[in-house]
Protein backbone atom coordinates (compact mmCIF):
# COMPACT_ATOMS: atom_id res chain seq x y z
CA UNK A 1 0.00 0.00 0.00
CA UNK A 2 1.25 3.13 -0.78
CA UNK A 3 2.12 5.43 1.88
CA UNK A 4 0.21 8.95 2.47
CA UNK A 5 2.46 12.07 1.43
CA UNK A 6 2.15 15.25 3.35
CA UNK A 7 1.67 18.60 0.90
CA UNK A 8 0.42 22.02 1.16
CA UNK A 9 -0.59 24.91 -1.07
CA UNK A 10 1.15 28.26 -0.09
CA UNK A 11 2.33 31.94 -1.51
CA UNK A 12 6.02 32.72 -0.56
CA UNK A 13 6.71 36.18 0.92
CA UNK A 14 9.49 38.55 -1.66
CA UNK A 15 11.39 41.51 -1.20
CA UNK A 16 11.13 43.82 1.95
CA UNK A 17 8.58 41.52 3.77
CA UNK A 18 10.83 38.33 3.40
CA UNK A 19 13.73 39.90 4.74
CA UNK A 20 11.58 41.41 7.89
CA UNK A 21 10.30 37.91 8.68
CA UNK A 22 13.62 36.43 8.38
CA UNK A 23 14.97 38.92 10.33
CA UNK A 24 11.97 38.13 12.93
CA UNK A 25 12.65 33.75 12.63
CA UNK A 26 16.26 35.10 13.87
CA UNK A 27 15.52 36.70 16.55
CA UNK A 28 13.43 33.71 17.47
CA UNK A 29 15.61 31.63 17.23
CA UNK A 30 18.26 33.71 19.28
CA UNK A 31 16.34 35.26 21.98
CA UNK A 32 13.13 32.50 22.32
CA UNK A 33 15.12 28.90 21.39
CA UNK A 34 12.75 28.49 18.62
CA UNK A 35 13.84 27.02 15.13
CA UNK A 36 11.04 25.02 14.45
CA UNK A 37 9.24 27.45 11.97
CA UNK A 38 12.78 26.13 9.94
CA UNK A 39 11.20 23.33 8.53
CA UNK A 40 10.74 24.79 5.32
CA UNK A 41 13.48 27.47 4.49
CA UNK A 42 11.06 30.19 3.06
CA UNK A 43 8.51 32.59 4.91
CA UNK A 44 4.85 31.91 3.27
CA UNK A 45 1.15 32.09 3.68
CA UNK A 46 -0.24 28.46 3.64
CA UNK A 47 -3.78 28.46 1.98
CA UNK A 48 -4.81 24.59 2.65
CA UNK A 49 -2.80 21.35 2.84
CA UNK A 50 -3.58 17.69 3.71
CA UNK A 51 -2.67 14.16 2.80
CA UNK A 52 -3.02 12.27 -0.60
CA UNK A 53 -1.12 9.45 -2.32
CA UNK A 54 -0.08 11.09 -5.22
CA UNK A 55 1.06 14.51 -5.98
CA UNK A 56 1.27 14.41 -9.85
CA UNK A 57 -2.30 15.71 -10.23
CA UNK A 58 -2.24 18.02 -7.36
CA UNK A 59 0.52 19.50 -10.03
CA UNK A 60 -1.43 19.63 -12.69
CA UNK A 61 -4.58 21.05 -11.36
CA UNK A 62 -2.58 23.71 -9.02
CA UNK A 63 -0.98 24.86 -12.75
CA UNK A 64 -4.48 25.12 -14.12
CA UNK A 65 -6.01 26.91 -10.90
CA UNK A 66 -2.88 29.51 -10.85
CA UNK A 67 -3.68 31.30 -14.18
CA UNK A 68 -6.94 31.64 -13.65
CA UNK A 69 -6.13 33.21 -10.11
CA UNK A 70 -4.49 36.63 -9.95
CA UNK A 71 -1.49 38.36 -8.13
CA UNK A 72 -3.32 39.40 -4.44
CA UNK A 73 -2.44 42.08 -1.97
CA UNK A 74 -0.66 40.81 1.49
CA UNK A 75 -1.48 42.94 4.11
CA UNK A 76 0.17 42.27 7.58
CA UNK A 77 -0.79 43.85 10.48
CA UNK A 78 0.56 42.98 13.77
CA UNK A 79 1.17 39.75 15.90
CA UNK A 80 -1.35 36.94 17.07
CA UNK A 81 -0.90 33.85 18.34
CA UNK A 82 -2.09 30.12 18.55
CA UNK A 83 -1.64 28.55 22.12
CA UNK A 84 -3.37 24.89 21.46
CA UNK A 85 -0.46 21.72 21.79
CA UNK A 86 1.95 23.49 19.31
CA UNK A 87 2.38 27.19 20.44
CA UNK A 88 2.77 29.33 17.45
CA UNK A 89 3.31 33.40 17.13
CA UNK A 90 2.61 34.81 13.92
CA UNK A 91 2.11 38.59 11.93
CA UNK A 92 -1.94 38.38 11.18
CA UNK A 93 -2.68 39.07 7.75
CA UNK A 94 -6.09 40.37 6.89
CA UNK A 95 -8.55 38.68 5.29
CA UNK A 96 -9.19 39.99 2.35
CA UNK A 97 -11.78 38.91 -0.70
CA UNK A 98 -9.16 37.65 -2.32
CA UNK A 99 -7.60 35.25 -0.12
CA UNK A 100 -10.96 34.36 0.89
CA UNK A 101 -11.48 32.99 -2.85
CA UNK A 102 -8.32 31.41 -3.39
CA UNK A 103 -8.50 29.39 -0.03
CA UNK A 104 -11.78 28.36 -1.08
CA UNK A 105 -10.70 27.00 -4.50
CA UNK A 106 -7.55 25.76 -3.16
CA UNK A 107 -9.57 24.05 -0.59
CA UNK A 108 -11.87 22.33 -3.01
CA UNK A 109 -9.05 21.59 -5.25
CA UNK A 110 -7.51 19.69 -2.79
CA UNK A 111 -10.81 18.25 -1.60
CA UNK A 112 -10.87 16.30 -4.96
CA UNK A 113 -7.62 14.99 -4.98
CA UNK A 114 -6.70 14.35 -0.98
CA UNK A 115 -7.36 11.73 1.32
CA UNK A 116 -7.95 14.40 4.03
CA UNK A 117 -7.60 18.32 4.28
CA UNK A 118 -6.34 20.33 7.56
CA UNK A 119 -9.42 21.21 9.52
CA UNK A 120 -7.68 24.66 10.82
CA UNK A 121 -7.21 25.73 6.91
CA UNK A 122 -11.42 24.65 6.05
CA UNK A 123 -12.88 28.12 4.51
CA UNK A 124 -14.74 28.21 7.95
CA UNK A 125 -12.03 28.33 10.00
CA UNK A 126 -9.14 29.41 8.33
CA UNK A 127 -7.00 32.51 10.29
CA UNK A 128 -4.54 33.65 7.36
CA UNK A 129 -1.24 34.40 9.15
CA UNK A 130 3.11 33.98 8.58
CA UNK A 131 3.85 31.85 11.24
CA UNK A 132 7.40 33.59 12.61
CA UNK A 133 7.88 30.55 15.33
CA UNK A 134 6.20 27.47 16.11
CA UNK A 135 6.16 23.85 17.34
CA UNK A 136 9.01 24.50 20.13
CA UNK A 137 8.27 27.61 21.96
CA UNK A 138 8.11 27.01 25.97
CA UNK A 139 5.42 28.11 27.79
CA UNK A 140 7.92 30.37 29.36
CA UNK A 141 9.25 32.05 26.45
CA UNK A 142 5.77 32.15 24.68
CA UNK A 143 5.09 34.31 27.49
CA UNK A 144 8.43 36.09 27.15
CA UNK A 145 8.25 37.03 23.66
CA UNK A 146 4.45 38.04 23.44
CA UNK A 147 5.64 40.86 26.78
CA UNK A 148 8.34 41.63 24.67
CA UNK A 149 6.71 42.07 21.22
CA UNK A 150 3.81 43.72 23.06
CA UNK A 151 4.75 47.70 21.96
CA UNK A 152 6.20 46.79 18.26
CA UNK A 153 3.31 46.52 16.04
CA UNK A 154 4.18 45.52 11.96
CA UNK A 155 2.28 46.90 9.44
CA UNK A 156 3.43 45.86 6.02
CA UNK A 157 2.01 45.25 2.44
CA UNK A 158 2.84 43.15 -0.63
CA UNK A 159 1.70 42.46 -3.96
CA UNK A 160 2.31 38.61 -4.12
CA UNK A 161 2.44 36.46 -7.76
CA UNK A 162 3.27 33.39 -7.18
CA UNK A 163 1.63 30.11 -5.53
CA UNK A 164 3.91 26.62 -4.47
CA UNK A 165 2.61 23.13 -4.24
CA UNK A 166 4.93 21.68 -1.49
CA UNK A 167 5.18 18.48 0.61
CA UNK A 168 7.12 17.27 3.53
CA UNK A 169 10.08 14.84 2.83
CA UNK A 170 9.44 11.35 4.99
CA UNK A 171 13.26 11.28 5.78
CA UNK A 172 13.84 14.62 6.83
CA UNK A 173 10.51 16.16 8.23
CA UNK A 174 11.44 19.19 6.17
CA UNK A 175 9.07 20.85 3.73
CA UNK A 176 10.52 21.02 -0.20
CA UNK A 177 8.98 22.77 -3.07
CA UNK A 178 7.55 20.47 -5.65
CA UNK A 179 5.79 22.43 -8.51
CA UNK A 180 5.56 26.91 -8.62
CA UNK A 181 3.49 28.57 -10.56
CA UNK A 182 2.75 32.30 -11.35
CA UNK A 183 -0.56 33.76 -10.84
CA UNK A 184 -2.69 34.93 -13.91
CA UNK A 185 -0.30 32.68 -15.76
Amino acid sequence: MMMLKTIGILSILEEKVLDEVLRLWKLFETKYRSMGVRSFAYPNLSFQGGRCHDVAPIEDALSSLSRHLRPFELILDGFGSFETHSKVIFLKVKLTDELRHINQVVNRMLQRHCEEVFDNYLPERWVPHVTVAMGDLTDDNLERAKRDLSGFHPHYRQRISNIHLVQVCDETGLIEIVKSCTLGR
